[in-house]
């Protein structure tokens, strides 16, 4: 069996200090061997890249058993592309990524790997850590369920972030690794189609750490609205025959994106996919306007 694990360190203008934190918290990892690949979606800022460089170059001299390598992508790309560079690159029978504002736990390989009981497993979840603007560690247990997932995986993303779960890695190359067509939700996307093919497997200890920070939770709209729509049109085959799964997310879908102000796609939204939904939706989206109209009411500003 190869003992080997791949973890990848995707990274786009992220300060070195905070990227370091993520490096150090792999490399300082319980479960020896391991490689890690440190991939730059930003190699346009060359004073960057080369201070990341350095700083994974001193990080290597005091983990020599870990093979630290720095790929940087010919031009930014978006995360999907970083990403399956590293899984193309990865040498390892299992392959976990990191986004560069997270960090493991040190027992994060160790024992995700133990929840991978048999070849028809493809992928390892467990609960994170949110540390908020106060540094409080709040747990966060998405699901806890195992085996045939992809009905649960149906309603909402259980599994969490990239930074969250380990995957076999022949298994993530089978269904073709990251969408790259998916502005928002590729994480999601991904785990339905690991889904399809493979078991997953819960472990119960939380291995990951997730900082909040005001960029992690700034909201890009237009990917929003792109993402739900390009992954619901490429899932729609199980939500014809799954009318309260979609309705579910497309009940999370009103909230958010009302909440950001754009009504005009959400009407779109019910308008074209109103053969598989019911009556209750109707009042989701009139009970998230009113909540916006109180929000907006508590702020002093004038609704239109």
């Amino acid at each position: 069996m190869n003992e080997l694990v791949t973890a990848v360190i995707t990274t786009y203008k992220r300060k070195t200090e905070i990227l370091q934190r993520a490096v150090e918290s792999v490399v300082h990892q319980s479960w020896r061997p391991l490689e890690l690949f440190v991939v730059n979606d930003y190699p346009e800022d060359g004073t960057l890249g080369e201070g990341i460089e350095i700083m994974l170059s001193e990080v290597q001299k005091k983990n020599l058993d870990v093979n630290i390598q720095y790929i940087a992508l010919k031009h930014n790309s978006g995360a999907c592309v970083a990403r399956n560079m590293g899984l193309a690159l990865a040498n390892g029978e299992f392959i976990s990524f990191l986004d560069d504002d997270d960090t493991w736990e040190k027992s994060k390989i160790e024992e995700q790997r133990k929840g991978f009981l048999s070849d028809s497993v493809g992928m390892v979840y467990s609960p994170f850590y949110n540390v908020g603007f106060d540094n409080e560690r709040k747990l966060v247990v998405r699901g806890d369920e195992s085996g045939n997932l992809l009905e649960l995986l149906l309603y909402r993303n259980i599994i969490g972030g990239t930074s969250m779960p380990m995957m076999r890695t022949s298994a993530l190359r089978d269904i073709g690794g990251f969408d790259s067509e998916l502005l928002s939700s590729q994480d999601y996307d991904t785990w339905i189609r690991v889904a399809e093919k493979y078991e997953i497997q819960f472990v119960s200890e939380p291995l990951t750490v997730r900082y909040l920070t005001d960029e992690s939770i700034t909201t890009n709209l237009r990917k929003k609205e792109q993402g739900w729509k390009y992954f619901t049109k490429k899932h729609m085959k199980y939500y014809v025959d799954n009318k309260r799964a979609f309705e579910y997310r497309l009940s999370l879908m009103i909230s958010e994106i009302i909440s950001l102000g754009d009504n005009k796609f959400v009407d779109e939204v019910l308008n074209e996919y109103q053969n598989y939904y019911g009556n209750k939706i109707k009042v989701v989206y009139m009970m998230s306007k009113i909540k916006l109209m109180i929000k907006k009411m508590l702020k002093g500003t004038i609704i239109k």
